[in-house]
């Protein structure tokens, strides 16, 4: 199976006070991996990453770690990795947003890309010709 992005990953650090750098998917790991940065605000904060696989029923939180000498003066990077839970078959999607809370100051900012939160959809990559091939699964 495949999974792609449905929603572009990328927003601006100085509009939202955080931004996506980049958003990597593992095909062999079944990891999403990406950085955020975030507008250092002040010195205690903290990055989390709310996802669902089915539709927000039931969420999941995961905290992204500060990544070392990030600071450039104006802005933090963070980073995370989730891995896709094995029940996403064929036509399942990963949704997800971005919560950023500067401690400090008491002030929380969400990104959920605009209403539309950030997707990934897992496809088929090609069609099984015998029963080995549906173990043949892609991530994009």
């Amino acid at each position: 199976m495949c999974i792609s992005s449905v929603h572009g990953i990328h927003c601006s650090v100085s509009r939202f006070a955080y931004g996506f750098g980049r958003c990597i998917i593992g095909e062999q790991d079944r990891t999403i991996a990406g950085v955020i940065r975030v507008a250092n605000l002040c010195y205690r904060k903290q990055v989390t990453i709310r996802y669902s696989t089915n539709k927000w029923v039931i969420f999941d939180d995961l905290t992204a770690s500060y990544i070392l000498d990030s600071n450039d003066g104006a802005t933090d990077r963070f980073s995370f990795s989730l891995s896709l839970p094995k029940c996403i078959a064929v036509g399942g999607r990963l949704e997800f947003a971005v919560r950023y809370d500067a401690i400090d100051i008491g002030r929380t900012f969400w990104d959920n890309n605009q209403k539309d939160n950030y997707c990934f959809e897992c496809y088929a990559r090609s069609v099984p010709t015998r029963d080995s091939d549906f173990a043949w699964m892609h991530f994009l």
